[in-house]
């Protein structure tokens, strides 16, 4: 087996279900994401000491059409803020996030 063959199935196992990932849904398609969230402080010239809400969606190369950075996406049913995009190693990890109430 080639290492292309190992990562492949590498990256088969971690977006399974049943193993790392979990069903969502981005910009309305139904989708097996990895998914980190955390929440975090920020400071903002005109909003000191505000709590975000950050999310990191790793998904395989699959086509999704989202918006521009600094736009709203809708994540498993609720508003977001597209942050950026990036390859990791054979995954798309789309950052997003909001304010935490």
């Amino acid at each position: 087996m080639s290492l292309r063959d190992h990562m492949q199935s590498d990256l088969a196992m971690m977006l399974n279900a049943d193993e790392f990932a979990e069903a969502i849904t981005l910009c309305g398609v139904p989708l097996t994401a990895i998914v980190d969230i955390s929440k975090e402080s920020a400071s903002y010239e005109d909003r000191p000491s505000v709590f975000v809400e950050t999310a990191t969606i790793r998904i395989a190369e699959e086509f999704v059409t989202l918006p521009d950075v600094g736009r709203q996406v809708e994540f498993n049913g609720e508003e977001w803020v597209m942050g950026q995009i990036d390859d990791e190693d054979g995954l798309v990890a789309i950052r997003i996030w909001r304010d935490a109430a």
